[in-house]
Parts: structure tokens; sequence; C-alpha cells
């Protein structure tokens, strides 16, 4: 077999890479040999290029399959043959779709030396039909280029099988007017000549030289230079190359008039031309175009040698075209070269030359045409068909191509794989499975638009898909028909892209939409609810020095819990609605949850029965109590829900180590100590396909106006701002366990030092305007303030307020006034206040968030705002400080 055969060897036994080699040399084959094991020393071993890969199936750290995977990644095309103890058929065939040449089992290697000539020669055929395939294009290329005509004649008729582009351009044809021309079409001369006759002695000789005329589509003739030759292959042809000598023909011309006139010719030329001398290469003579074209004047040529104008490293090729070159008769073509303009500029350049003696000396005429921008359309032309492939391969969108029946699927690109989370080869195997993929719900609007709508150019479908692994993606699927000359369709062409995560934003835009309303409403119904609690706080005081009973006490004592906690309650509906987080202290949650089983005791029906399991040695947590308080409230309230004819609610509280593993799983949860609070029921559950979705905003499975879908989500939103977790478990039929868990702060609960309790500080009579539009408010505020020794003047708005300043300037002390009022506001009273009597002291009181308005209130001597609702103390407090 000539050389050495270099083989590689993939085999974990000895014995059989013995067994192996020895075949290989009873088959007569002298090989060198590597043996590796694992995919490491594979791979090194690739580097050197061996001649022949025979491997194993199955090794301990290896395989045969993956050896060819990494074979075909690099793009080797090194012969594989599979030589195992057992394959199985399914195996064999994947081998081979993977690249495998052959494969045989090691008990029969009697035919391995046949396999490996028979696998050495099919590559030797692949590799001679590539470079058969390759010079076939570089040949049309170089065909299409040439600056010469070729033509196909069949010599019977001598009818044109085929033409090249320059031909169609120099007759004026296009190519299918072309094709449907004969020589006599073309030639003047040949019908008196007689066509069978030319293509007899063009037969005979096999070939000839000659020059003729060749007439245009116009009926314009011009001058042509004829090679003819008789091609044998399976049937006869002649081929032709015809160049356009008009050119040359005038430059003959020109040289047998006289100087003059060849002087003139030279100088109105408008293609760049110039006469050197061929022993000094200087330049004898240039025309205007060339001046013009290269930048140079006329004495800077005249002082310059044709290598000036060559780039360095261009000059050896041209010193050594000129010695070699026939330069004394005719005219020839020298192919493109580089030129230099004086500006530095590369152009390329088609050289046309004509030697001959001038003023006494050999020289030869030059005519440069610049085809620098023809050169870049062409390498354009290649880096965007190159760009296209890249694209195509590269990107995710998926583009394929159908026959217009849909049996077939063309061509699919690699992106169908990242979307569709197919192979290709699947949709090549079976068209039908590209159906099989459409979601149910969609797949009978899909298959209709695509009869009805892809031939027609209309196809623009939003569809889901279904993964293999149960994954839902969206995509949007285009098609467009493809015609042929008489205008039908017979190709359906479509680009596909994954648009889920587009569909998702579109759906989170909507929920961000509600969400803003939400916080909208909020805003106002906060404002109204704390006007309606302040002046419930305001009496509440009044009414605590009033009152002597204990009982009456213990019921005055509830009323004020109760509105500081629908204050509070309001104060987390604007928290939710605005993303803004509360106070978070180190707190003992026993409180907390014996709170809210009181809640449920005394409020829910009395057929649920309340459990608890609330030991005191549980954990303490950094969270804000009254957020909690919502989570643990929304939780029991579902599960009252859940259970319409009664049941059993169970509130348990525990501590808990959480490992990594359960943290990765909740993310931003973190491995540690946690406090795990869970709410069970015995209701009637929920169903497993509604779980994923109870924690999305506005999901609900209640009736009509029996749930705004907010409740879990708020849960779960004030959970993981806390860095903790939320999980369900629930059985249909039999109830549902949420448990919360939140990070521990393990050791003891940090309780805010209590201020003494003081009565508070009495005023002196001193004057307070009370300016708020609600009359409750007015009225209680000015009740309580009197009680403690202060007076006071009442007014409903800024307009009122601002009266009773010019009144009463000199007696009023202080201006207790409501931020948000109709007509002129609190802010615009404020700035009038200081306009007109800069001494008084103010206080702001509003029920919604003023903290952007904090630095302007802060410069117009505002130091205190109250947030509605506040207690009489708080109140009286603040004014004390004030006044």
């Amino acid at each position: 077999m000539g050389a050495k055969l270099n083989i590689l060897l993939l085999e974990d036994s000895a014995t059989d890479a013995e067994l192996v080699s020895r075949a290989v040399r009873l088959a007569g084959i002298d090989s060198e040999w590597k043996r590796v094991e694992t995919e490491p020393d594979f791979l090194a071993e690739l580097e050197t290029r061996p001649d022949l890969i025979l491997s194993d199936y199955q090794m301990p750290q290896f395989t045969g399959l993956r050896a060819l995977q990494l074979l075909r990644e690099r793009g080797l095309e090194i012969p594989f043959i599979i030589v195992s103890g057992t394959i199985g058929e399914e195996t064999a065939v994947e081998a081979m779709r993977l690249g495998a040449t052959d494969y045989l089992l090691k008990d029969r290697l009697a035919r391995l030396g046949p396999a490996i000539r028979q696998a050495l020669e099919n590559s030797r055929l692949r590799r001679e039909r590539r470079r058969v395939e390759s010079a076939l294009r570089l040949f049309r290329t170089l065909v299409d280029q040439s600056a010469d005509a070729f033509e196909i004649i069949e010599p019977e008729t001598g009818r044109f099988l085929d033409v090249s582009d320059k031909s169609c351009r120099a007759l004026g044809y296009t190519r299918e007017e072309h094709l449907k021309l004969t020589v006599e079409d073309i030639d003047p001369t040949v019908k008196a000549r007689g066509w069978p006759r030319i293509a007899e002695a063009i037969r005979r000789s096999g070939g000839w030289n000659a020059e003729g005329i060749h007439r245009r589509k116009d009926g314009s003739v011009f001058p042509v230079e004829l090679a003819a030759k008789w091609v044998r292959l399976e049937c006869d042809y002649i081929v032709t190359v015809a160049r356009d000598i008009t050119e040359r023909k005038r430059a003959e011309e020109a040289l047998r008039i006289s100087r003059e006139d060849f002087q003139r010719l030279f100088a109105v030329n408008p293609m760049p031309m110039w006469v050197y001398d061929l022993e000094t290469l200087g330049f004898l003579a240039v025309n205007d175009a060339a001046v013009r074209h290269y930048g140079y004047s006329r004495e800077e040529f005249l002082g310059m040698t044709i290598r000036d104008i060559r780039p360095a490293e261009d000059v050896p090729a041209l010193l050594e075209s000129i010695a070699k070159g026939d330069v004394t008769t005719g005219v020839a073509s020298s192919g493109v070269w580089r030129h230099r303009k004086k500006s530095g500029e590369l152009i390329f350049v088609e050289i046309t030359f004509h030697g001959f003696v001038f003023q006494g000396r050999k020289a030869e005429l030059i005519l440069a045409h610049d085809v620098t921008v023809q050169r870049e359309n062409v390498l354009a032309l290649r880096e965007s068909e190159a760009r296209f492939r890249q694209v195509v391969e590269s990107i995710q969108e998926v583009f394929w191509m159908t026959d217009t029946a849909k049996h077939k699927i063309l061509y699919v690109s690699p992106g169908y794989e990242k979307i569709w989370g197919r192979s290709c080869e699947s949709l090549y195997t079976s068209s039908r499975s590209w159906v099989e993929c459409i979601h149910p719900e969609d797949r009978e609007r899909i298959l209709a638009a695509a009869r009805e709508k892809q031939a027609l150019g209309t196809y623009d479908e939003e569809y889901r898909i279904v993964r293999p692994d149960g994954a839902v993606r969206w995509v949007r699927d285009r098609a467009f028909p493809v015609r042929d000359a008489a205008g039908v369709v017979y190709r359906i062409t479509g680009a596909a892209k994954d648009v889920t995560e587009r569909k998702e934003l579109e759906q989170q835009f909507l929920r961000t939409q509600r969400l803003e309303a939400i916080g909208t409403l909020a805003s106002g119904v906060a404002h109204d609810l704390n006007n309606i609690l302040s002046p419930v706080l305001m009496a509440a005081g009044l009414l605590r020095t009033q009152i002597t009973g204990e009982s009456d006490l213990r019921m005055l004592t509830l009323i004020e819990q109760s509105a500081q906690r629908g204050a509070g309650i309001i104060s987390q509906l604007l928290t939710f609605s605005r993303g803004v987080e509360g106070e978070r202290l180190k707190i003992k949650p026993q409180d907390l949850l014996r709170e809210m089983i009181i809640f449920m005791q005394e409020t829910f029906p009395r057929n649920i029965v309340i459990g608890q399991e609330v030991p005191e040695d549980i954990w303490p947590v950094v969270a804000d109590a009254t957020q909690l308080h919502q989570v643990l409230l929304n939780l029991c309230v579902n599960a009252r829900d859940a259970m319409p004819e009664g049941g059993r609610l169970t509130l348990v509280a525990s501590n808990q180590l959480v490992d990594e593993k359960t943290a990765l799983g909740h993310a931003p949860a973190r491995p540690g100590p946690y406090l795990v609070i869970a709410v069970a029921d015995t209701g009637q559950g929920i169903p497993a396909g509604v779980i994923p979705r109870i924690f999305d905003p506005f999901f609900t499975t209640k009736g009509v106006g029996k749930g705004t879908g907010l409740g879990l989500s708020t849960v779960i939103g004030i959970v993981k701002s806390h860095d903790g977790f939320v999980t369900v478990e629930s059985e249909s039929g039999r109830g549902t366990r949420f448990r919360v868990f939140l990070p521990a702060s393990i050791g003891p609960a940090e309780v805010a030092p209590v201020a003494p309790v003081s009565e508070p500080t009495k005023g002196h009579g001193e004057l307070i305007l009370v300016v708020d539009d609600e009359a409750a408010i007015r009225e209680a505020t000015s009740g309580l303030l009197e009680t403690y020794g202060y007076r006071t003047l009442k007014a409903e708005s800024g307009e009122e307020a601002v009266k009773l300043v010019v009144e009463h300037r000199a007696a009023i002390r202080l201006v207790l006034t409501d931020m948000m009022m109709p007509g002129m506001g609190g802010l615009a009273l404020i700035r009038t206040l200081n306009t007109l009597e800069p001494t008084i002291k103010i206080i702001g009181v509003s029920g919604l968030d003023q903290e952007e308005k904090r630095a302007e209130l802060t410069g117009l001597r505002v130091t205190e705002m109250l947030p509605k609702p506040f207690s009489p103390a708080i109140l009286l407090r603040t004014i004390a400080k004030e006044i």
C-alpha cells in the first residue's frame, strides 16, 4: 500500500489491541500504531493527523461515539472504523450517521484488511470529488469574471447551449435571449460560409483561432478574436472564446498613422495611458487621463519609473513579467495589477500593453483600466454570502424551507434545536413532528393558517410549542412564497423566532398597570380612612380623661387599638402599592401569634375550631410587625374561606435549620436558622394544576366579588422582602398547609426602651388655629386641645385660615394645618403664612406621605409633620415642644 499507514487505536484492552494489530499485519498493511484510552490522549493524537482511526465502541473512560463527535466538531475527515465485541444494529446506524466509515466485530477481524483499504479508498475518492467540485466552481467563477466571452455550441445546429456573462454583456442580450440564438445570428459571415462546413473543420483540426465579426442586439458590429475547441465528453461540444478586439484594432490603426495622430489619440483617451522605456522603466509619455487619475503632474510622471507607482512588494513580480513577456509585437493583456496613486490610495487596474519603438527606444504603450470598484463589488458579494451563511447558522431565529405540499422539510437552520429542543434530523425525517410540537390549543388555528396563508405570503402567526421537557415556549412564525419564472409558487420559506420573553413582558406590563392603578386607589383610600380614624383617636383620648370605670376603659382601649391597627393596615397598603419597606425591629413572634389566635377566636365562625402550637422558645426575627400581621391575616382568612362548612385551623410555630440544598430552591433564601410559621386547614384543598399560579397578582379561585387575587401575592412579596420563602402542601378534599420561613435572629429580642408615662403637658391659654376640611377632625382636635388648656380657632379651608390669621395675628401662637384640602391646600397656606406672619409656628398634618416635600417644608419653617392618624399624646407633646 506504499508508505507506512499511521493508525490511531482507541482500545482499553492490550490483548484486543494486539489482535487488531495482528489482523492488520496479516492483511499485508504496513503500519505504525499509537494506542490511547482517554479523551485527552485522543485529542492530543488528533494533532498528528493519523491516516486511520480504529476504535472500540465502549471503554471505561471513553466511547467510540464520543470520539466521532470530537472528530466531527473539529472538521476532520479521517477514516474511522469501529471494532467492537458487540454492537447492535441501532448503535451501528447511529455510529454511521455520526461519520463512522465502517464497523465490524472483534471475532470477525478477517474483514479488517479489506475494510481498511475500502475506507482509505473512499476517503481518497471524497477528497478527489471535493477537489473536482472546487475546481468546477473556480472554473465557472473564472469564466464569468473573465474579460473574454465564453460560449458552448451544439455542433449539429450551431445553437448556444451555455454562455458567460461577458458574452451577454458584449452582445446586449439577456442570458435567456442569447440561448435562443445560433452562431449565424451573431456572426454575419457564418451564413455565407455555412455552419456545417465550419463545424466540420473544427472537428477535424480539433480547434482553430481566427478573427471575426460579432453583431450586437442593436445591429452594431465589432471585431473579435475567436478561439474554438472541439470537446468530447458524453457528447460533442464546441467551446469558443471570443475577445472583443475593438480597442486592439484601434491601437493597431493608431500605430499605423502618423506620430501626430498617435499623440492626438493618446492625449484624448479617457483611460489612463503611458509609454515607458523597457530598459530604464522610466515614463516617456503620459496622457491627461493618467495625470487626472493618478494625481501626479506630467513633470512628476516623467521623472519617475513604473516601479514608483507599484507597491514595493509587487515590484519583483513586475520585473519578472517584463523579463518573460514578448513585448515587441501585438497587443496583449498582462492581467490585473495593483497601482498606487500619489495620495497613497491603492487601486486595481487591468493592463493592456503593446510593444513598439518610441523615439528610437524599445518601449511599451500601456492602457490602464481601473477595475477597483468591480473587484470590490465581487469581494463584497462573496463576503455578503459568507455573512449570510454565518448568520443563518448562528442566530437564534429559525430559517426553514418546505415544498408547497408540506410533505418535506428542505432546510431548517440549527436554531430549531435551541428553540424547539428537538434535532433538525427529526424534522427532516418527519415533517409531521412540527405539527406535533404545537400546543393542542393552538394546533387547529395554525394548521388552518398555514393552508390558507403561506402560499399568499400573509402567514404571520404566534403560537405555543411544547418542548420535550414539557416547557412551553411562544414563537412568531412567518412564511414567504418562492415563485419560479412563470410566477408559480414552488417553495415556501419562513423564519420563526422565540418571543416567549416578549409575551411574558407584555403580561408583566399589564400586571404592572393594574398594580399602578391599585397604588393610585390605595392613596385615595388611605387619605379618606386616615381622616376617618383621626377623630376616633382624638375622641378616644378625650373620653379617657372622662371615664373611670374599668370595663369602660377596656372598651376604650380596644377602640384605640383597633384604630391604631387600622392605621397600620392603611400604612401597609401604601407600602405594598409603592414598594416601600416599613420599620423593622428584632421582635418576639409569640405575642403576634397569640394576638392573631385571639382575633380568629372572636371573629371567625364558631364551626371552625382554632388550634395552636406556639412554644415559648421559638426564635425571634427582624421584621416589620405590621407586615407579618398582614401575612398571617391573609393566610388565616384564606384558610377560613376554604372551610365554608367548618373544620379545623391550626397555627404552628417552630424552629428549623435550613440546609443549602433547600435554600437553593428558594432564592433569595440562605442556609441557616429559620422561624417557621405554619397555617394548616382541613378545607377543600387546592387543585394541583392551580398551585403554580396562586401567588400571581389578581389570580383567585374565589367567585366574583369574593376575592381580589392580591392576598397571596402580598404574602409572597412581604416574605421575600424579609429574605424568606413560602411552601405549600395541598391535596383536594384534604386541606392545605402554608409554611412561612423567616430568617431567625437567634438571641434575645430587642425591646424598645419605654419612656416613662407622664401626663401630657397642659397649655396656658395659648391660641391655636386648627385648619382641616373634615369637620369631625376639627371638632375632635379642638375639643382635645381645649380640654388640655389651649384656646382654639377653627378653619375649614386655607382661605378661611388666612382671614383668621389676619384678624388674630397678634394672638395666634401656632397653626395646625392639614396638607390635603380643596382650594388652597396646606402647602399654599404655609407659603402664604410665611409671607404674612413669619413668626407663627406651623405643624403640618397629612394622611399621605409627604417625604418628597420634606425639604421644601423645612425651608418654610415647618419642623414637624404628623402622619394621620395620631394619638392625643403625640399631638400634645408635639405642640408643647413647638410653643
